[in-house]
C-alpha cells in the first residue's frame, strides 16, 4: 500500500502547478489536500460503526471500494494540463493561459542537491509526519488510556479535529492568497508567518494539553487548536515546491517524502518514552521541540525565489 501510495502526492503537485494560477494555488493546494482531512473525519466517524454492524474487514473492504470508484473519474476528468482538457471553457483556458509551468525532458539533478530548501524541505516533512503520526493515530490512546475519555468521545473528538483542519487550512489558503494578490506581504513573508505563526500555536497547546492533566475539557479544546494549527503546514512549506521550482514541483515533492521517515520512527520512540513513568508528557514535548526547532530552520532559511534551474532544460516536445 505504500509502495502504490507514495506517487500520488507527487502526481497532485505536477496537476495542481499547472492547473493554479500563482495568486491562487495556496487555496487550491489546501483543497485538494483537504480530501486527506474529509477522509480523516469520514473514517473515523464510520469505522466503529461498520466494525459494529458488518465486521473489521468492512473497514478494509470500504476503502478499497471507494478508492476503485475514483479511478474513472481520474481518468475521464484529469488532464496534465488546461490546454488537454476538452470540458473546460475557452473564458477559462484564456484565464488558465497565464501559467508558464510546462513538463521537463530532464531533472536538473546535481543543481537540485545543491539547492539548501531541499533538504530544509525533507527535515520539515519529518517533523510533520513525526507530529501527525501522534495527532492521528497514537492520540487516540494517549486519550483513552491518559484522559480517560471513552471511545466514542475520543471517535468524536478526531473527527471534529480533522474537520477543523481542513475548515481552518482553507481559510489559511484563502488568507495567504489574499495577502498575496493585495501584496500586502510577499510571498516568502506570507510563508514565514503561517509557518511561523502555526508553529508558536502548536508548541503552546502542545504545552497545555501537558499542564491540563486529566481535565478532558481542556484537552478536548487545546487538541482542536492543535489539529487547526496544524494547516498552516500545508499552506507554508508545502507551497515552498512551487514557489522554487514550479516545473519541477512533483519531483521536488518525491524527494521531500523521504521526510515521511518521522511517520516511522516517532510510534517507534514515543513507545519507548511512553512506557517510562509519565512518558505522554515526555513524548508530547519531544514533538513539540522537534517541530518547533525545524520550524525555525524553515522559517529562517526558506526562499519564494525561482531557482535559476527551473527552465534549466527544455520543454519536452519542443525537438
Amino acid at each position: 500500500m505504500g509502495m502504490l501510495l507514495g506517487p500520488i502526492y507527487p502526481a497532485l503537485y505536477s496537476i495542481t502547478s499547472r492547473w493554479a494560477r500563482p495568486q491562487e494555488r495556496a487555496t487550491a493546494l489546501i483543497i485538494v489536500y483537504g480530501g486527506n482531512g474529509v477522509g480523516s473525519m469520514m473514517g473515523l466517524g464510520l469505522s466503529g460503526l461498520v466494525v459494529e454492524k458488518l465486521g473489521w474487514q468492512w473497514v478494509f473492504y470500504g476503502n478499497g471500494i471507494v478508492a476503485l470508484a475514483l479511478v474513472p473519474f481520474w481518468f475521464l476528468l484529469v488532464r496534465d494540463s488546461p490546454d488537454q482538457h476538452s470540458l473546460i471553457s475557452a473564458k477559462e483556458r484564456q484565464l488558465l493561459a497565464e501559467i508558464n509551468v510546462q513538463p521537463r525532458r530532464r531533472v536538473p539533478w546535481s543543481r537540485l542537491f545543491r539547492c539548501r530548501i531541499i533538504y530544509i524541505l525533507i527535515l520539515v516533512d519529518f517533523s510533520a509526519g513525526w507530529m501527525e503520526t501522534f495527532t492521528s493515530t497514537q492520540a487516540p490512546t494517549f486519550l483513552i488510556e491518559q484522559i480517560g475519555m471513552s471511545l466514542s468521545t475520543s471517535d468524536t473528538l478526531m473527527a471534529v479535529s480533522q474537520g477543523m483542519m481542513t475548515l481552518f487550512g482553507i481559510a489559511f489558503g484563502w488568507l495567504s492568497d489574499f495577502l498575496y494578490r493585495k501584496e500586502l506581504l510577499s510571498k516568502l513573508g506570507i510563508r514565514r508567518l503561517m509557518y511561523g505563526g502555526g508553529s508558536m500555536v502548536i508548541m503552546g497547546s502542545c504545552v497545555g494539553i501537558v499542564l491540563a492533566g486529566c481535565n478532558a475539557a481542556w484537552v478536548f479544546a487545546l487538541f482542536v487548536v492543535l489539529t487547526s494549527s496544524y494547516s498552516t503546514h500545508y499552506v507554508a512549506s508545502l507551497m515552498t515546491p512551487m514557489d522554487i521550482a514550479p516545473n519541477y514541483a512533483g519531483t521536488i515533492t518525491g524527494i521531500q517524502g523521504l521526510g515521511t521517515l518521522g511517520a516511522f520512527a516517532a510510534p517507534i520512540v514515543n513507545s519507548r518514552l511512553i512506557s517510562l513513568n509519565d512518558g505522554w508528557d515526555a513524548a508530547i514535548l519531544l514533538n513539540t521541540l522537534l517541530y518547533i526547532t525545524i520550524g525555525a530552520l524553515y522559517v529562517f532559511w526558506v526562499t519564494a525565489d525561482e531557482q535559476d534551474w527551473n527552465t534549466y532544460e527544455e520543454v519536452a516536445g519542443s525537438h
